[in-house]
């Protein structure tokens, strides 16, 4: 059935580790050992996409 599809929340799972080591912009950090640094942009990415529609 259709239940709840009208008011349902979409979800996008990121596999933060794998972006990471793969997007240009984030790879520099990520394969420097500033992970935390690759983290925070991938972060601060997904955060300016969630405000997309």
């Amino acid at each position: 059935t259709n239940q709840g599809l009208e008011t349902a929340v979409p979800v996008l799972l990121v596999d933060g580790y794998n972006v990471c080591g793969y997007w240009p912009k984030l790879k520099k950090h990520f394969m420097s050992g500033r992970l935390d640094v690759a983290r925070q942009k991938l972060i601060d990415e997904l955060v300016s996409f969630s405000v997309l529609k």
